[in-house]
């Protein structure tokens, strides 16, 4: 009993050291810090398709509407809500090509087959205005182009031969009154212009053939009638 009783310091070390080396030994070890990987939905670079650039998503893969590739987005300081800024993968992936903004005539050339047809709401038949011969014709083949007012042929008529003799005797008798009815007739029932009119009082001779002039302009597709053929009013 004495023997224990002379080291008592010694003791209470020896099982303070115990008791701190089972308390080290029964913790549990401690966990390694998991590495902190990046989250794919907070990531800043956006990717879109190049068709339809309205398509924003977070990380790559195919567009929802055509099924392209999506590219990256370049974003610029100067980028707006009014404009599209594309990268050069993404011009390539869709076909973009820009050029110059300028005036210039658009052109194209086309190679088509078909059929040539008349227009029929513009294909005229000039009619006679009154009763005689063709004395001569001015037009003498299809294909020919007239103006309104030219020439198309010289008519010999009786009838006018004689109306021509009344405007006359009426200018020599100064029947005003019978004067301008005759020179109405010539001029609205037979279209005589003003200036053969004239012709014929100056020169006091009846004209024996009278000018036929075109009623339209055009191109002629047929003749009904040739030299020396007779014609009637409206035909």
């Amino acid at each position: 009993m004495r023997t224990y009783l002379k080291h008592p310091i010694s003791i209470v070390l020896l099982g303070f050291i115990c008791m701190l080396v089972g308390y080290y030994l029964g913790r549990p070890a401690a966990r390694p810090e998991r590495a902190q990987l990046p989250d794919p939905t907070h990531s800043e670079e956006t990717w879109t398709c190049a068709m339809h650039p309205e398509v924003r998503h977070s990380v790559s893969g195919q567009c929802p509407v055509c099924g392209m590739h999506l590219v990256p987005l370049m974003h610029t300081k100067k980028s707006s809500s009014k404009g599209v800024h594309m990268s050069s993968e993404a011009q390539k992936w869709g076909g973009v090509v820009t050029d110059v903004v300028r005036k210039r005539a658009l052109t194209k050339v086309l190679r088509l087959s078909g059929k040539v047809a008349l227009n029929e709401s513009q294909v005229f038949t000039q009619t006679a205005h009154l009763k005689g011969r063709i004395e001569r014709m001015e037009v003498r083949y299809t294909g020919a182009s007239v103006s309104k007012g030219s020439v198309i042929a010289y008519v010999y008529s009786p009838a006018l031969l004689r109306t021509q003799e009344e405007l006359l005797e009426a200018k020599q008798i100064e029947n005003e009154q019978l004067y301008a009815a005759v020179k109405e007739k010539l001029r609205t029932h037979w279209k005589v212009k003003e200036d053969f009119i004239q012709s014929i009082v100056s020169s006091g001779t009846p004209k024996a053939y009278l000018p036929l002039h075109a009623d339209y302009s055009g191109i002629v597709i047929r003749l009904q009638v040739r030299t020396g053929d007779h014609v009637e009013i409206g035909s």
